[in-house]
């Protein structure tokens, strides 16, 4: 009987011994299952955390500018030379400096300086230069210091500097270590672009932040939610491209605009600048926007006189003549551009052929009032751009008394001041039927999944004056193309309204509509230097146009 007993005692010890060892078993299974799949992308990262030195994939850990069609205008991948304090510091900075320098063809004290700067900043990997072309990366090869090497990495700017003096520029702050934006839509949107969680790009490194041989780098992926939002804009990045492309090599600025909707479309500042500041500035005010700066609008303001014309019903004698000059009644002569004038003149052929005459006449017959009545319904009294702040500074102010004031001012001259953008804006009233559009630059802001968080919604174009009378005006200004000073963008794809300006103080403008039948885009180019609007600003003007129409193939 103890026999079995003690038979049963023992199956029964064996049989719990192997339910302990497998339930043990399962629990360590299951253990290492959960750390080596679920767990293990974050141990891994964790691991090398403690013994890498990374840097992150965005160049600045903020969100991003989108076009209206969602494309990036910050942020796009570029080989990148990249810097590790902890190794680089060991070299000869110096030497190094100058031998980078040589390779990418930039100032070997600006090369130093960022070096120097970013090794006492922290021990963590810098970008130092973006954007490196093929030229720079076959100079580097077999160039590299140590400690200095090329990774692929989004680049806040592309290397052509895309909208630039839109976009702005970023800088560290006051915190140490800390980037905000510093101008332009960077410094407006500060607060929504930061916070970025991005991905991050590590080397493995030994105790003494020495990168360990054979091991690579590696691109770990960040799993935590972004805060930071991308501000998505009106620009439509290929008409941007256009527009800058156009007018590089100038000083002055280009502006195409959605003709209904009054949304900007491309907008753009020459000479550019390096938002990076490896560069040094073409003139002294290339940081100047110069879409948004006042000028003398010369003969471009005569479309605000025709249209007071026609809406007042005030009109010139018909058998007025300009014969070269206008003696106001205090022995002042306004003289017209062409010197032998016109002869017997219309309104309509006043306003294409640009005669001086005629107008001071005009804008003495219609008084200052009203000159300023019609400026303020097309919104020419303050510039104001929706989701982008402005100073209000204007300038139409002029004295209704003092008849060679308004004489000037009849011709854009003395007392008129106006940005390319306005001037775009009014050309754009012209061509949609007389409506008033309030220009938008940013269309809304979205988090990292596309996800719209604000709309900045568009203020609704208001009917201004008649649309008989716009029609009027437009007819005029496509006389201007056909047998007047526009004539240069006759033979442009899409047919073409225009206006020409040549100022006496400083600047030629260029300004019209297109096509002329069901019009979509107003363009206004205005350039500094120049002998004539119809000629230079007519051919950058045409450019514009017709590189977009090819684009949209609209031929």
């Amino acid at each position: 009987m103890n026999r079995i007993y003690y038979e049963r005692i023992s199956k029964k010890s064996f049989w719990l011994t192997v339910c302990f060892f497998l339930v043990l078993f399962s629990v360590i299974i299951g253990r290492l299952f959960f750390l080596m799949v679920v767990e293990g992308d974050n141990l891994a990262a964790k691991a090398t955390g403690q013994r890498s030195r990374s840097l992150s994939y965005n160049q600045f850990e903020r969100g991003d500018f989108l076009d209206t069609l969602g494309r990036k205008l910050t942020g796009a991948e570029s080989s990148c030379l990249v810097m590790f304090p902890t190794m680089a510091k060991d070299g000869d900075i110096d030497a190094d400096a100058q031998q980078l320098a040589d390779c990418l063809q930039v100032s070997s004290s600006l090369m130093k300086g960022k070096i120097k700067n970013s090794i006492n900043q922290s021990s963590e990997p810098v970008i130092i230069k973006t954007n490196l072309s093929e030229n720079n990366l076959a100079a580097l090869k077999d160039q590299l210091p140590y400690g200095f090497f090329v990774l692929p990495l989004a680049a806040r700017y592309d290397s052509y500097w895309t909208a630039c003096h839109i976009i702005g520029q970023v800088g560290l702050g006051e915190s140490a270590g800390e980037y905000q934006g510093l101008s332009g839509l960077e410094k407006q949107y500060d607060r929504y672009l930061q916070n970025r969680n991005g991905s991050q790009v590590a080397a493995l490194v030994d105790e003494k932040g020495q990168q360990i041989s054979g091991y690579g780098f590696h691109l770990l992926e960040s799993k935590t939610t972004s805060k930071a939002a991308n501000i998505r804009l009106t620009i439509n990045a290929d008409y941007q491209r256009i527009a800058e492309r156009a007018i590089s090599g100038q000083s002055g600025a280009a502006v195409v605009l959605d003709v209904n909707s009054g949304d900007i479309l491309a907008i753009c500042s020459e000479p550019q600048i390096d938002p990076y500041a490896w560069e040094e500035p073409a003139t002294n005010d290339a940081f100047v926007n110069k879409a948004f700066a006042l000028y003398p609008p010369a003969s471009t303001f005569k479309i605000v006189l025709a249209t007071a014309a026609c809406e007042e019903k005030v009109a010139l004698p018909e058998d007025f003549v300009c014969d070269g000059a206008y003696e106001l009644p205090d022995g002042q002569v306004v003289n017209c551009w062409k010197t032998d004038g016109h002869g017997p003149i219309d309104l309509s052929h006043a306003l294409a052929n640009s005669c001086n005459s005629y107008f001071v006449n005009l804008g003495l017959l219609l008084g200052g009032d009203t000159i300023k009545k019609y400026s303020k319904k097309f919104g020419l009294t303050q510039q104001n751009v929706t989701g982008y702040t402005l100073n209000q500074e204007t300038y139409i102010d002029f004295n209704n008394n003092v008849p060679g004031d308004l004489a000037n001012a009849s011709i854009g001259e003395k007392g008129i001041r106006l940005s390319p953008l306005m001037v775009c804006s009014l050309t754009a009233a012209i061509a949609n039927g007389g409506k008033r559009v309030h220009p938008r630059l940013v269309k809304e802001i979205d988090d990292q999944d596309g996800n719209i968080i604000t709309t900045i919604e568009n203020i609704q174009p208001e009917q201004v004056i008649s649309q008989d009378t716009a029609k009027q005006v437009a007819d005029m200004m496509l006389l201007a193309v056909q047998d007047g000073t526009a004539t240069r963008v006759k033979d442009t794809i899409l047919e073409s309204a225009g206006k020409t300006g040549t100022s006496q103080d400083k600047g030629i403008w260029f300004t019209g509509f297109a096509p002329v039948e069901n019009p979509k885009f107003a363009i206004t180019v205005y350039l500094e230097e120049g002998n004539a609007g119809g000629t230079e600003c007519a051919a950058i003007y045409k450019q514009i146009l017709d590189d977009i129409a090819v684009l949209e193939n609209m031929q």
